[in-house]
């Protein structure tokens, strides 16, 4: 995984981005990163949340209920990816671990094989901000973990090494919107605020979506309108940041995730300066269960 923007607020100065590094999701070393400086706001590029169908099924009502062990399936068996079809069921969603086996493709296409496994029709597999907007189309479904554009092992992944550790060793100082409350309070009174953010949805508010975010080149295409962004906040760059943005994120694999992660921090600069709302629609299940995307309108 990649994070860029090490955001800054000195004195007297502008913000400065620093470049995209690998991160290691450790609890307590953030919470030592925030209390040196004024807050610490981190953006991750995960679903936080449970479609409402399939949480209503498994008896969720509360989702970091479920995230502490609290309610729903047990952790450990949720959190394993089904390497066989007979393997999933509602407390083992996530599928397939890895290609699907011959055996398993008798039963029909993939995807319809496991939703009947699963006894859900797709909608079910959906939260309500996956579903396309003006700004993209649909996200992945969450527990369908093959393919490039797939979440579940990236969901998996975040709230293993991230969001539990976090409610388990600083629950009172960390905010995780929209769960936690409303977003003006949780950064005036936490520490660390984190929440959901989507690049794919970003790409839309600054015009900067690549024809294909694998190569270089097409993100090398769309640099003028970052830096039209980095401008307009007046942001400052470090001189590793304006390197690889020039270089357009790198020529290797992890390209594509430098430059996700760069956009994911300008969209969520946008947010903190009031530029994208900060709103989630009417009803419980938002802010029980099923979460929002920072920034992603009503």
């Amino acid at each position: 995984t990649e994070i860029t923007i090490g955001m800054d607020h000195p004195k007297a100065d502008a913000p400065v981005i620093s470049a995209p590094a690998p991160f290691a999701p450790l609890a307590n070393q953030l919470f030592d990163r925030a209390y040196g400086q004024d807050q610490l706001i981190i953006g991750v590029d995960f679903p936080i949340g449970l479609p409402q169908p399939y949480a209503e099924a498994v008896g969720v009502d509360d989702f970091l209920a479920f995230l502490s062990g609290h309610q729903g399936p047990d952790w450990h068996a949720f959190s394993q990816v089904a390497d066989r079809l007979d393997e999933v069921s509602l407390a083992r969603p996530f599928f397939p671990r890895a290609n699907i086996h011959a055996d398993d493709k008798a039963h029909g296409p993939p995807q319809q094989a496991w939703l009947a496994q699963l006894g859900l029709k797709k909608p079910a597999t959906y939260r309500q901000c996956d579903l396309m907007t003006d700004d993209r189309p649909a996200a992945a479904s969450l527990f369908w973990t093959k393919g490039a554009n797939q979440v579940g092992k990236a969901a998996i992944g975040g709230w293993r090494d991230l969001v539990r550790p976090l409610l388990q060793q600083q629950r009172q100082a960390l905010g995780l919107w929209p769960f936690d409350g409303d977003w003006a309070a949780l950064v005036a009174r936490c520490p660390v605020v984190l929440a959901e953010t989507y690049p794919g949805e970003v790409y839309g508010w600054f015009d900067c979506q690549p024809t294909a975010k694998t190569r270089r080149e097409p993100r090398l295409a769309v640099i003028p309108q970052l830096q039209m962004v980095i401008d307009r906040y007046g942001l400052r760059l470090t001189d590793e940041a304006a390197a690889v943005l020039a270089d357009g994120f790198g020529d290797d694999r992890r390209g594509e995730d430098r430059f996700d992660s760069f956009v994911g921090a300008l969209g969520l600069y946008a947010v903190i300066m009031g530029d994208r709302p900060v709103s989630i629609p009417e009803g419980s299940v938002f802010t029980q269960v099923e979460g929002w995307i920072l920034g992603q309108a009503v």
